[in-house]
């Protein structure tokens, strides 16, 4: 059964079963389209679209040829055409739809055609071709186009036994968001001639070549393009532009993931994979730039993850590039080309050859080791590392104690507690390091508890004692570092009148493990990790000076300006577990803290004792006064003194409050919170809750 619309203003729409519809240019003026016609039968044979008109194949319909050189439909010039039905061809040489210039052709059915040299849909030029359906072609082209066409496909292209899915020729705009999918032996999927537009999100697999094109093309992948047979995923001539953020990958011996002549720039923050014998993830000859940010595998023997056959070529590795395979340079033509490891990461990279001979080698001024002859290069590049943010981590630790130190000294109140508490503590990175490379961002996880008691010391005065212990897991995806601190100390208040000062002294030891990343291209999954452990201790002295102004009835406001200084002695750490493992030597980490603050105290009573809330916001920094070079040997030959990234000067903006309420005449629960934003964009929360007992 066949529905076929048709609207022209001067042209008949005839359908006969079994017979030709033909649309005459000759036909009456007066004629007029009916808009669905169901005949008994489909028509088999050409059905003709004369220029400008528009035709649409409603569900259900059949259109069928059987001879060879029929066309389903065939229109000429600037027709719009729909298919929701089947279109099918059996002859040679046939067409499910043919036409010529400027038309529009969309299909949400399906259209198919069975013998050699024959094609879903063949047009020339300046036509827009949609597929929301099927297409398919056994041993000829599905869709073949020549110049400036726009062809979009969101449905299926099977190309079973064809040499193409889709073929054009210039300046042509291609998007695939759909299935292109080849059978039988060399079977491309998009195959162009030059200054095309070419963007797959969806779904490339073929036996042939996935991409294939000759010049000034610009190709965009995000979806898969993949090959199954021996051959190449993206094969390109000159002067392309390349861009991947999908998965380009093949996946037999003798095979090449991406593969370009001269003067093309490829970047890929996705992932190129080659995993056969004897194949190259990405091999380019004269004049390419190549930077990756992704991922660019070759696990085969004899196979290699990039290689630079000839001459004058650059290849960037910016920071997250993974590398599996080795770097190759040709054997008798690869010279003049450049190697740059960015900043960033820690590399160790192998070539085939010293990149430093033939060829240029750029580490932006790391610290760089050449080991296996000179075939291998390791970097050290502190931007990659956390050891800058130690620092950050001695102030989150000092804070969260001697916030709680304060909080427990209450002035005048003569009565001996005995406490203990659990805290935590969030510092989120700001991960916007600008430029081309982001410094190592460190986020620090901080939990633990502490005890200790207060009691007077005069009618002036009290104090006490206390000890605690704390875990820390300060990190970055390249580097992390596990922290354990056991510390104790003396605190104190003594007040005169409405003023009062705190003295709070800390110290303690620290346990550290190390686990840096290396980025190295013959790993199993080109990364490492250099692993060491070092040890250090602290000490924290604090003094705060403030007054307690009466406020209302109940209410205290109460300033207090807090100057301290914060000591980090740590021991020399000795990495194992790669070749580009360091040793560095013992350091020290100074600084002086500050806080300027205004609190709003409230107190009462209820039956069960008293109650206190406090609400405080201020300022607070802090100021490196120590050298925080890292100096060290890198590979046991390489020696260094670098600084790292982090700023270890910052200052922020903080809010806070406190609750303490009686449970029972002896006891109380207390718990309190703080967050803070520095001018560096780090964020901090901390919180606190415990128990205090009275005697």
């Amino acid at each position: 059964m066949i529905w076929f619309t048709c609207r022209t203003a001067k042209v008949a729409c005839l359908p006969i079963a079994g017979l030709v519809i033909s649309f005459a240019a000759t036909a009456p003026a007066s004629a007029a389209c009916p808009t669905s016609v169901k005949p008994a039968e489909s028509p088999v044979g050409t059905q003709t679209i004369a220029s400008g008109e528009d035709c649409t194949v409603l569900p259900g319909t059949r259109i069928e040829t059987t001879g060879d050189s029929e066309y389903g439909i065939a229109a000429d010039d600037f027709s719009t055409i729909v298919n929701r039905g089947f279109i099918s061809t059996t002859g040679i040489d046939a067409r499910g739809i043919n036409g010529e210039d400027g038309n529009t052709i969309v299909n949400h059915g399906v259209i198919a055609t069975e013998e050699a040299i024959s094609q879903a849909i063949s047009v020339y030029d300046e036509n827009t071709i949609i597929n929301y359906g099927t297409m398919s072609a056994e041993r000829a082209n599905v869709i073949r186009t020549e110049d400036s066409n726009t062809i979009i496909n969101q449905g299926v292209i099977l190309a079973n036994g064809s040499p193409h899915a889709v073929v054009f020729d210039d300046d042509n705009i291609v998007t695939n968001t759909g299935e292109i999918r080849g059978t039988g032996t060399d079977t491309f999927g998009l195959d162009g001639s030059s200054r095309n537009v070419i963007t797959n999100t969806g779904t490339i697999s073929v036996t042939g070549i996935g991409i294939d094109a000759d010049h000034d093309n610009t190709v965009v992948n995000s979806g898969l393009v993949e090959i199954t047979a021996i051959r190449t995923a993206v094969d390109l001539g000159d002067g392309n532009n390349v861009t991947n953020t999908g998965t380009i990958r093949t996946t037999r011996n003798y095979s090449w993931g991406v593969a370009v002549d001269d003067d093309n720039i490829i970047n890929n923050s996705g992932l190129i994979s080659t995993v056969g014998e004897s194949s190259d993830a990405v091999i380019v000859l004269n004049g390419n730039v190549i930077t990756n940010s992704g991922a660019i595998v070759a696990t085969g023997l004899n196979s290699s993850a990039v290689h630079l056959s000839q001459t004058d070529n650059t290849l960037n590795l910016l920071q997250g590039s993974r590398i599996v395979g080795l770097i190759e340079f040709g054997e008798f033509d690869g010279e003049g080309n450049t190697v740059k490891l960015g900043r960033g990461e820690n590399w160790l990279m192998t070539f085939t050859e010293d990149p430093t001979l033939r060829n240029s080698l750029d580490t932006s001024g790391a610290p760089t080791a050449f080991l296996n002859g000179g075939l291998t290069v390791a970097t050290f590049d502190a931007a990659a590392t956390v050891f800058g943010a130690e620092a950050s981590a001695l102030s989150d630790l000092t804070g969260v104690v001697n916030a709680t130190l304060h909080h427990r000294l209450t002035a005048g109140n003569p009565t001996t507690y005995v406490w203990t508490q659990g805290f935590g503590a969030q510092r989120n990175a700001d991960d916007d390091g600008g430029g081309s490379f982001q410094p190592a961002a460190a986020d620090n996880t901080l939990a633990g508890g502490m005890a200790g008691f207060s009691t007077p010391l005069a009618s002036f005065a009290r104090g006490g004692l206390f000890a605690g212990y704390a875990h820390g897991s300060l990190g970055s995806p390249n580097h992390e570092i596990d922290q354990q601190s056991w510390f104790g100390g003396a605190y104190g208040r003594a007040f005169w009148g409405q003023a009062f000062a705190d003295l709070i002294v800390t110290a303690g030891q620290t346990d550290n493990d190390s686990a840096r990343r290396i980025l190295n291209n013959m790993a199993l999954d080109g990364v490492e990790f250099a692993r060491g452990g070092y040890d250090g201790w602290f000490v924290n002295p604090e003094l705060t000076l403030g007054m307690e102004m009466p406020f209302g009835v109940s209410s205290k406001l109460v300033p207090s300006a807090s100057v301290g200084y914060a000591g980090l002695f740590l021991d020399e750490l000795t990495e194992t577990g790669s070749q580009a493992a360091v040793t560095l030597e013992s350091r020290d980490i100074e600084l002086i803290n500050g806080r300027l603050q205004l609190e709003m105290r409230t107190s009462g009573e209820t039956s069960t004792g008293p109650w206190q809330t406090a609400v405080r916001a201020g300022v607070r920094g802090r100021s490196s006064i120590g050298d925080d070079s890292l100096v060290g040997v890198l590979a046991v030959s390489t020696a260094f003194n670098v600084t790292p990234e982090d700023n270890d000067d910052a200052v922020a903006g903080f809010l806070g409050a406190d609750l303490t309420f009686s449970v029972a005449s002896s006891t109380q629960v207390f718990a309190g919170a703080e967050t803070a934003l520095e001018d560096d964009g780090d964020s901090i929360f901390a919180g606190r809750a415990g128990l205090a007992f009275k005697f």
